[in-house]
């Protein structure tokens, strides 16, 4: 190996890369934050409190960085100086995952209480909440932020917010286990 940091002292939850940077989260309460580029560790941040889970990160834009974990906070920083310029509360429980959408304006998280929220970014505040069937574990924007789709066991709502539906993918008994990630696929036009 090229690039080896001993990261985390408890079981890696979360990895999120945006252009040089690499951050991971951990059962241990830590988000540590690497250049990938110059291979050295910039340091540690420590804002999500408690014993706490760190469970989804996401970079956006070249600026910011959003995570969020089993305590019920969605942090936004800025990757300038790493400072935490909100703290948002909207979930009461843990917060399974954080998507941004392409814009950089809004974000959705889905959490243990079977909520799915949606927050304004540019002044970190509560757009949204929307109760669910169950608890989902994953959602990912697609690319054109058109659609996001919603992870939830064996099943994927995708949800078309121009027209305001759903759709639902769900894989059948053959499947033993649970989905564990969403991939958005988009053609390249020559």
């Amino acid at each position: 190996p090229v690039f080896i940091f001993p990261a985390h002292i408890a079981c890696l939850k979360s990895v999120a890369i945006g252009g040089h940077l690499l951050a991971s989260g951990s059962a241990d309460e830590l988000i540590k934050l690497y250049d990938i580029k110059k291979r050295k560790e910039l340091g540690t941040l420590m804002h999500h409190s408690g014993k706490c889970t760190i469970t989804s990160m996401e970079f956006y834009g070249k600026t910011h960085m959003v995570s969020v974990a089993d305590d019920g906070k969605l942090c936004i920083w800025r990757t300038k100086d790493w400072e935490c310029l909100r703290e948002l509360k909207g979930h009461t429980g843990a917060i399974n995952c954080v998507s941004v959408h392409p814009s950089g304006r809004i974000a959705l998280t889905v959490g243990a209480d079977r909520t799915l929220r949606s927050w304004d970014l540019t002044v970190g505040g509560k757009l949204s909440a929307t109760k669910l069937r169950q608890a989902a574990d994953l959602i990912r924007w697609s690319p054109s932020g058109a659609q996001y789709a919603v992870l939830t066991g064996r099943k994927i709502d995708i949800y078309n917010v121009a027209v305001r539906s759903w759709q639902s993918l769900s894989h059948g008994a053959c499947l033993y286990t649970n989905v564990l990630t969403v991939c958005w696929y988009t053609r390249m036009h020559k």
